[in-house]
């Protein structure tokens, strides 16, 4: 709901600022989701390994 109002007001020269806008979006979604398969990873590992220190 709030990127519509934010894409809305964002001046549209030649696409300019749009494109902008949406390739900092999409890095940030990247980052985003590289950042949380890795903490899932490292979450999976850490349980992995507490497991079998403790069998």
């Amino acid at each position: 709901m709030g990127l519509t109002i934010i894409k809305n007001n964002i001046p549209d020269k030649d696409g300019y600022f749009y494109t902008l806008y949406s390739l900092l979006l999409k890095q940030f979604i990247f980052v985003y989701l590289s950042l949380y398969i890795q903490h899932l990873l490292s979450n999976v590992f850490l349980n992995d390994w507490i497991f079998s220190f403790l069998t």
